[in-house]
């Protein structure tokens, strides 16, 4: 009887030890801090969401994204300043290359002149007189007129009241000064009449600009 009783204790005592180390065991685990789940959004690595930004095409007026190179609204492409490559804003004063129309900023063509003597574009010896004012943007921006569909006589071009522009004093041909110029070099003589010419003998046309 007594060994009995001896075995009945201590089942108890060993199912009392085993739910206290449950409990023990429940308890660490409440204890222990909870990562929180992981959520997966578009904001940077700060938790702040990038910042969009918004420009006016300079051709059309419309509101596009500052990185699109070409409006979605009227498909024409931004202009670019062929020195510093970075867009135009609406309205922006530039200087534009009277042989190829290429524009720029102001004062970065201006100082690329200073250093190339030359048209970053299309690489013509140009004076800082020479440039063109314009201001980027349709709503101030004009065609150049043209003098009476009057034809450059070295590349058959028409003239625009724009174009620098040399003429001969024997026959009265036009041409763009530049291609006048290169045409003397290698010819020595007007593209139109074959007359022998120097630089120096032509005149600068219409003679009052």
């Amino acid at each position: 009887m007594v060994i009995l009783w001896f075995f009945i204790i201590g089942a108890v005592i060993m199912l009392i030890v085993a739910c206290a180390r449950e409990a023990c065991k429940q308890s660490q685990e409440q204890m222990k801090p909870q990562t929180p789940p992981r959520h997966y959004s578009t904001t940077s690595s700060r938790g702040i969401a990038p910042e969009i930004q918004l420009v006016m095409c300079p051709n059309c007026e419309a509101t596009i994204l500052a990185h699109t190179s070409v409006c979605p609204h009227c498909n024409n492409p931004r202009p670019v300043c062929m020195v510093c490559k970075f867009y135009f804003p609406q309205n922006a004063p530039a200087l534009a290359c009277p042989h190829c129309g290429g524009i720029a900023h102001r004062v970065h063509f201006l100082e690329h002149l200073k250093v190339k003597g030359a048209c970053p574009n299309c690489h013509q010896d140009l004076d800082p007189q020479d440039l063109v004012e314009q201001r980027v943007g349709s709503s101030t921006q004009e065609p150049p007129s043209l003098f009476l569909e009057i034809q450059c006589i070295v590349c058959h071009n028409t003239l625009h009241q724009a174009d620098v522009i040399l003429e001969c004093p024997h026959c009265q041909g036009k041409a763009h000064r530049v291609h006048f110029l290169e045409w003397l070099k290698v010819k020595g003589t007007c593209p139109a009449c074959r007359t022998q010419l120097d630089s120096r003998e032509l005149v600068k046309y219409p003679p009052n600009i």
